[in-house]
């Protein structure tokens, strides 16, 4: 026969569901760092990350009729965050200054876990902008992020000033930002379908 759990969860979601506003705190002080941290993890922001947080527990209070008690809160909770972050995404797609922001603050593909498809997509749209380098600057950057060698080193293998391989190579990451925000549109749905998968963990 089935017994409906009796976690301290399932215990919070009946007194919420009920219109309990001390239990709606309790289950706020539990989730809001993870919340945070998983949104602040995509949006990048945190005023945006904090908003969805805010608004993820206003939803689920407003709509607390609908809670089923014999499912997870914490499942349903995030649920309402992951929909806030994909409204959050569209938005930024169509804000020119905010995907700015955003791509000068992911990586370029770097401390990524390798098999993501955020670390896919990002790395061949990264690929494809050092590509169109010019053929000396692209080789600069390569010998920079490739092979790791400092400014100084180049400077020397190439005989030319260290000013020089510092300022192609400001330029290289400029022009691969750039090419990574007009390109966002796309890599926002893939953000967003990868952080799915982060956000049950």
């Amino acid at each position: 026969m089935y017994k409906p759990p009796t976690s301290t969860n399932h215990k919070l979601a009946v007194l919420i569901k009920k219109g309990d506003e001390a239990a709606l705190s309790e289950l706020f002080d539990s989730y809001y760092q993870k919340l945070y941290q998983s949104s602040f993890k995509l949006l990048k922001t945190k005023d945006l990350a904090d908003e969805v947080v805010q608004q993820a527990f206003i939803k689920l209070w407003e709509n607390r009729d609908k809670i089923d008690t014999s499912r997870s809160i914490k499942g349903y909770l995030f649920i309402i965050a992951k929909n806030l972050i994909f409204d959050n995404l569209r938005n930024i797609s169509r804000n020119e200054e905010l995907k700015e922001i955003i791509a000068s603050r992911i990586p370029l593909y770097h401390n990524m876990p390798e098999d993501s498809l955020i670390y896919a997509n990002l790395k061949e749209l990264a690929e494809k902008a050092i590509e169109r380098l010019p053929a000396q600057r692209q080789l600069i950057f390569k010998l920079s992020r490739e092979e790791g060698l400092t400014h100084e080193e180049i400077a020397q293998r190439l005989g030319i000033a260290k000013n020089t391989v510092k300022f192609q190579i400001v330029k290289s990451l400029k022009y691969i930002k750039e090419t990574l925000s007009a390109d966002l549109d796309i890599s926002f749905s893939l953000l967003f379908c990868y952080y799915l998968i982060y956000f049950q963990n």
